[in-house]
Formats: C-alpha cells, sequence, structure tokens
C-alpha cells in the first residue's frame, strides 16, 4: 500500500461528510447546545454529518466529561474544533502555529472514559454498518483513570485504562490537527493515561478500510505527548506528528511509549515532504509487538508487516530512552528503499538505545536498512537486547533474526582526485549460511562511537560459498570528514544483522614507545597510553635497556623490569626477564626483545569508546635492584583489525643532556589509510603543581622522520604558528613555556619520533604526549 492513498480517500471523505451541521453553542455536559446532544443527534440522523462549534467567547472553551462520558460516534461525522471562531490550522513546517480552542477534559473522573469513541452502528437485524469519521482541532486531556480488571482476566492489559480517542471498526478515520495530551497552549503537559487506540490490522477485513493519524500536510499534524502509557497503538498510519513534545518541538513532554506498533501499521512514510513524525522525549520511541497477561503469566504478541520510514526518532537536546525495539514481530521494516526512488531511512540518535530486536527465533525477517544510526548509547543494532553478538560459524545459531552475522571490514584505501572528490574503497569478508545471498549495506560516520551509520552510501550484493564466504570490494564516493567505514548484511528472507565494528580509514598508532634516561624513585620511566573502543586489544610491551648499547646508547640501562598497570593502579602484568614467561607467546610476535635480560609481556587490554574517555593503562620500566640507565618502553599493536586502537601516550621521565634527553616514538599506519592528525605536547612546569619535584622548567619539542630529519620545532606553544588550532583541540598546554606540535602525518612503517630536551641544556623531568586525534 502506498502512503499516498490515504490522502486521496481522506478528500472523498470530507466531500461525503457534508450533509447535516450540528452546531455546539455551549460548554454544558449536555442538553442543547452541548457536544453531548451534537453527537446524539449525529447519531440519530442517517446521513453524513458535521459538529460544528461556535461557543460564545474568546479563549479556550473547556469541555468537561469526567461525569456525564460523551456518548461513542455511530454515524460518518466531521468534528471540526477549527470551525470555532479564532481558531485555526497549524501551517508551519517546522513547529506548530495552530490555534486551537475546544478543550475536551475527563480530569476529575474516577472511573476509566473515553474521551471520543469512533465505531459504526448495529441495525435492528444485527447488521453492523461502519462508518467515516474526521476529528480535527481539539485538544483531549486528562482521562487518566484506571482501574483493576476482572479476576482470570487474559489480554493486552494490565488494568483499565483511559483513552483520549478510541477508533474501532470504521471504514474511515481521519484523527488531523489535534494536541492529545497537553493543553490549547501546545507546551503544557495535561496527561491522558493513553493516547490514540486504533484498529489491529487494517487492511485484514472489509469493515476497515483506513484509520490515519496525522499526515504529510502541516496543517493535519498533531501532537501526542504526556501520556503514562502509549501515545499511540494499534494498525492504521500515523504521519507527520511530533510524538512526545511540545508544539513546537523544542521541549520533552515523553510518552512512556510513543507509539505501539501492531499490525500493519505504517509510521512516517516517503510519499513526501512532512510524512514523517519526530518522536523524541519518550520512555521509548516506537515499540513493535506488545505483550498478553493472564493470571500472572507475560508473554509477547508479536506484530508483523509494520512499517517505519522517514521519522526522526531523537534529537540531541530530546533524546528517548530507547529508539525502536521490537518485543517480537517478523517481516517488519524499519527503513529501507521507499516510494519513488526516495529513501525510506529514519534517523534514529541521541537515545540510550538504537534499534533492538528481541523476541527469540519468534522474531525474524526484520530488516533495518539505510537508517542514520548514530550518537545513542549503546549500539545501533542491537539482536537480543544485550549488546554486541559475535559472529559464528556459517552462522548456525538461532534468535531474533537468526543472529545474522555482520560484514567484516578489512581495508580502506582512500583515492583523492585533483578535482576534489574522494572514492573509497572497501574491502572485507563475510561469513555466513553457505550458498546463500546477501544484500551488504555500507555507511560512513563521522564518529567512531559505538557500531553504527551515520549515512547509508552504498549497497552490494553477495553470495557465500559452500564454505559460507565471500570476500567483497567495492567502490563509492565518500565525505574526508566521516572516516568511519561499517555495514550490515541482510540475507534473503529480510534478517538484517548488526552493524559492524567501526573501521577508521585514518591512520591510527600503531606501536607507541619511549627512550628516556631511568632513574629511581619518581624517575623511573613511566608510559600511559589509552585504548579507545569496544573490542579488546591484544599488545605486546617491550622493557629494553642493553640493547640499546648494541644500537650506539652509551650508559644502557643493564638489567630492565617492566610493570603494566590499570586504571586503578592495580598490577596486570610484571617481567624481569622476558623468557621467564610467555616465551613462545613473545617469540610469536615476531620481535621478541634482543636480549634475555629485557623484558616482555603479551596481553589483552580492554578498551573503552571514546566518549567514556578510553581504558588507561600505565606502563613503568624500572632498573631491577634500583640500578639506573637510558631505557626504552615500547607498546606494539598486535591486532590492528580490532575495533580498538591505542588513542595516545604520555611517558614521563628525566630528561638529561646529550643522549639522555626524552624520546617518544610512534608509528601511524597501516599503509593505505589516511594521514592521521597529531598533537606533540612536551611538559614540564605544569608537573609541579600535581607533586612532581625537579621539573624541566623550558621544554623544547623537536619531531623528527625515520631519517632523523627535523620536521617541526617548538619552544613556547604560543609561538607557533598554528596556536589557534592547538588551542582549539582543548588540550593545548597550560604554561606558556611549554611545547606543542599539531600535524598531520602520512603512515610509514618506519615511525616518527618526538624529542624532548632542555633550553640552553637544562635538565629535570618533563612529560612528551603523542594524542591521535582522528
Amino acid at each position: 500500500m502506498k502512503s499516498v492513498l490515504p490522502f486521496l480517500i481522506l478528500v472523498s471523505a470530507v466531500s461525503r461528510l457534508a450533509a447535516a451541521d450540528f452546531t455546539v453553542t455551549n460548554t454544558n455536559a449536555f442538553g442543547a447546545g452541548s457536544l453531548y446532544q451534537a453527537i446524539t443527534d449525529a447519531n440519530n440522523t442517517g446521513e453524513a454529518n458535521r459538529i460544528l462549534f461556535n461557543i460564545p467567547g474568546a479563549g479556550v472553551h473547556k469541555i468537561d466529561v469526567s461525569q456525564n462520558p460523551l456518548p461513542p460516534l455511530m454515524r460518518d461525522t466531521v468534528i471540526d474544533g477549527y470551525s470555532q471562531p479564532g481558531a485555526k490550522p497549524n501551517t508551519l513546517s517546522v513547529g506548530d502555529n495552530a490555534v486551537i480552542l475546544i478543550q475536551i477534559d475527563g480530569s476529575d473522573s474516577k472511573v476509566p472514559l473515553t474521551g471520543l469513541g469512533l465505531s459504526g452502528i448495529t441495525s435492528p437485524r444485527g447488521q453492523y454498518f461502519p462508518a467515516h469519521y474526521t476529528i480535527k482541532g481539539l485538544s483531549l486531556t486528562g482521562f487518566t483513570a484506571q482501574a483493576p480488571l476482572p479476576a482470570g482476566y487474559c489480554g493486552p492489559d494490565k488494568v483499565q485504562h483511559s483513552y483520549a480517542i478510541q477508533v474501532g471498526t470504521v471504514y474511515s478515520a481521519f484523527i488531523v490537527g489535534n494536541f492529545i495530551g497537553v493543553l490549547p497552549d501546545g507546551e503544557t503537559l495535561a496527561a491522558n493515561d493513553r493516547g490514540i487506540r486504533l484498529p489491529d490490522h487494517p487492511d485484514s477485513a472489509l469493515t476497515v478500510d483506513y484509520t490515519v493519524v496525522g499526515g504529510s500536510d502541516p496543517a493535519s499534524r498533531n501532537v501526542i505527548s504526556g501520556h503514562s502509557d502509549y501515545g499511540v497503538s494499534g494498525g492504521g498510519i500515523v504521519q507527520g506528528n511530533y510524538v512526545g513534545t511540545n508544539a513546537k518541538g523544542t521541549k520533552a513532554i515523553g510518552n512512556a511509549i510513543g507509539i505501539q506498533a501492531e499490525g500493519g501499521m505504517i509510521i512516517g512514510g516517503t510519499a513526501g515532504t512532512g510524512a514523517g513524525n519526530i518522536i523524541s522525549g519518550n520512555g521509548t520511541a516506537i515499540q513493535v509487538g506488545g505483550f498478553n497477561y493472564c493470571m500472572g503469566a507475560v508473554t509477547s504478541v508479536p506484530s508483523v508487516g509494520v512499517r517505519i520510514q522517514g521519522n526522526q526518532i531523537g534529537v540531541s537536546a530530546l533524546p528517548n530512552g530507547s529508539g525502536i525495539t521490537i518485543v517480537a514481530g517478523s517481516k517488519n521494516v524499519i527503513g529501507g528503499p521507499g516510494d519513488n526512488g526516495v529513501s525510506g531511512g529514519n534517523g534514529i540518535e541521541f537515545n540510550d538505545s538504537g534499534v533492538i530486536v528481541t523476541g527469540g527465533a519468534a522474531s525474524q525477517g526484520n530488516q533495518i536498512s539505510q537508517n542514520a544510526i548514530l550518537h545513542n548509547r549503546q549500539i545501533g543494532i542491537d539482536l537480543g537486547g544485550d549488546g554486541a553478538t559475535p559472529n559464528d560459524t556459517n552462522d548456525a545459531d538461532s534468535g531474533p533474526n537468526n543472529f545474522q552475522n555482520y560484514p567484516l571490514i578489512s581495508s580502506v584505501k582512500i583515492l583523492n582526485s585533483p578535482r576534489g572528490f574522494s572514492t573509497a574503497f572497501v574491502d572485507g569478508t563475510l561469513n555466513s549460511a553457505p550458498n546463500s545471498s546477501f544484500q551488504l549495506e555500507f555507511f560512513i560516520s563521522s564518529a567512531a562511537g559505538l557500531s553504527e551509520g551515520e549515512i547509508f552510501v552504498r549497497s552490494a550484493n553477495v553470495t557465500t560459498d559452500a564454505s559460507g564466504n565471500v570476500s567483497f570490494h567495492t567502490g563509492f564516493d565518500t565525505d574526508p570528514g566521516r572516516p568511519f567505514y561499517s555495514a550490515t548484511a541482510t540475507d534473503s528472507s529480510g534478517n538484517t544483522s548488526e552493524f559492524s565494528p567501526a573501521f577508521s580509514a585514518k591512520a591510527q598508532l600503531l606501536n607507541i614507545s619511549t627512550r628516556a634516561t631511568v632513574g629511581t624513585g619518581d624517575n623511573v620511566l613511566i608510559a600511559g597510553f589509552i585504548v579507545v573502543g569496544t573490542d579488546e586489544k591484544k599488545v605486546i610491551l617491550r622493557g629494553l635497556g642493553p640493547s640499546l648499547a648494541q644500537a650506539g646508547a652509551s650508559g644502557a640501562l643493564a638489567d630492565p623490569t617492566l610493570e603494566l598497570h590499570d586504571s586503578t593502579g592495580a598490577l596486570l602484568a610484571f617481567n624481569d626477564n622476558w623468557k621467564d614467561s610467555q616465551t613462545d607467546e613473545i617469540n610469536a610476535t615476531g620481535i621478541p626483545p634482543g636480549n634475555g635480560l629485557e623484558s616482555a609481556s603479551v596481553t589483552g587490554l580492554a578498551s573503552k569508546p571514546a566518549n567514556q574517555g578510553g581504558a588507561a593503562y600505565t606502563a613503568i620500566l624500572a632498573g631491577k635492584g634500583g640500578a639506573t640507565g637510558i631505557g626504552l618502553v615500547e607498546i606494539y599493536d598486535l591486532a590492528a583489525s580490532a575495533n580498538s586502537r591505542l588513542a595516545n601516550i604520555s611517558s614521563r621521565g628525566f630528561v638529561g643532556t646529550s643522549g639522555g634527553v626524552l624520546i617518544g616514538g610512534f608509528i601511524p599506519g597501516p599503509d593505505g589509510r589516511s594521514p592521521a592528525r597529531v598533537l606533540i605536547r612536551a611538559l614540564g612546569p605544569s608537573l609541579a603543581a600535581h607533586g612532581v619535584g625537579g621539573t624541566l622548567q623550558d621544554p623544547l619539542l623537536e619531531l623528527h622522520d625515520a631519517n632523523g630529519n627535523t620536521l617541526v620545532r617548538n619552544d613556547n606553544w604560543g609561538d607557533a604558528s598554528n596556536a589557534s588550532q592547538i588551542s582549539a583541540t582543548g588540550i593545548p598546554p597550560t604554561d606558556s613555556r611549554e611545547s606543542a606540535i599539531l600535524t598531520t602525518l602520512s603512515p610509514a612503517n618506519s615511525g616518527y619520533t618526538a624529542v624532548v630536551a632542555g633550553v640552553n641544556g637544562s635538565t629535570g623531568v618533563a612529560l612528551v604526549e603523542v594524542y591521535a586525534l582522528n
């Protein structure tokens, strides 16, 4: 069904509903001129009807139905709140300037009420006649009362609920231009228990034609906010509304659940501008499927055929707790291609979670395609609701969306044309069911974050071999400002995977090292580093001394010891002589120390996302028995393809003269990636504020290439030609005598060195830091 069709039907429905008018002239609960009487009169005609308003006096007119509920509508009827003098529908594409002057309120009721009920009429012979309805220009508020359910009840509710609007079996119902759950000012919460209840499966029976909440025309926009349960539930079409915000869309007035989608519901659409809903500020933006309660047991109730397209689900200032949660359901579509070649992707941003699919093996064929899923606190797509699910060989496991395996990107190479265009060439693999077809979707993002995809850029079809493997190579235009690449896989049944780990097209720090004079006490060599990402990072740490003498260094540390600590100070590893433990594992890296007295440790380190500051570690190089001399501590990345990276190193040591200067080495890579933007700092005076004695008072910083050539030199960071850019990083040195270099470096297997010395040969304790700013 195309989302444009309801609006064609709306035109014909309105033209039918224009035969008999009943005018409300007062706010009485019943009697002549009341809304109660107008509905009663409309129900007693055999014609199509309009209920209009002409209540004397300025301002909002509140009709209190708490003690005298309105009768349900049973005949073709339009209730037009905008007919009240001074009222007008919204004309803004963003925000809402509607003037609503008719409020229907049930705040004083002690029993569950429905504000407006829409159904049909049953003839004396028992034949049911559905009707056509349009409800517009009203504020419905205060329907909050609940009551216990009878003993032995089994069904979708835990209590008896109140509703602003309930739609029964009808030919059509158009609910447009209303404020549901907020006062007519569009700003003030006036909660209902539940908002709008639509019939299930809108296309499953001849007696049900269309139920539409909102539309692509700004005048059709409803504001549906502030409900203690859901804002909208059932089937039908929900388009162009603000769900969970004020009328301007600038303040959260959240629903517990914005929209609870049942079979066949269409949320948003791609028919034209304005079809998508803004759904923000809610506990859960959209829940697909529901629950059944019976004698203390709770079971999930699946929804089939829900389509969610073109919506903005979460904005930065008004996040939802959860974006989209499929509690149970199959053959549902989130995003995907829309009508007329327009993408139906949703923006799912800034929420606690993006898309979660639960419901076990009963939840199958849920396609999640072409969406912008970013800046959520949890992974973008979560199958099972328990965080990232690792791939398994040949996808033999079962669960939500069959726990479809995701692709693994192994390489991204960027080709920049002279005309300023950038093309990305992406390589990787997928292991899944043998001899099966899959659609891969590729995304680029501006930040690594958790597994997510900011901009959909391309899809590609692949087929696995008899072993379940397939390699892929694809190219597409890219944005250098979005250097992180991810992908999903969807099988032929519509089961979409989680996102692959983000792969950076920019170089990262693969190997980092520091050489300095190793003293005693506070003057041992201390190297701190941070691991950013979501995967474990396997590294080898080496503490060298004797082999430096073979390279020409005088006064080398004769017998180094190496410790590794986490951010709490807990000791993770200690080694004196590397051949005493892990010998095979260290040899397998291909880079064991060259002397048996030197130290090494191979370990897997937990990472943390960048927005949590990464995971911090400290390596301490000392001399056995208090010995001193020049030592070197190194950290090598043994898992460059993992979704984690060495983000920076900061090493503290004594800066002497000549060969006793402090040297920080680092290698950006791997080959084929874009240049890395790095900030290098040399600190001295500011260390005194942290209790360090004997600090270097005026550090001098130089950056050298592998051939020893000086690339950049800085004494006082404020004198640098790009000092304003250094300041803009947010981490410039705090003392004007300290030094900094901000530069972009291409991947180089031979690496770079940052050398810290003292101006005019001065000495003292200093800190050298290398930050990867990608």
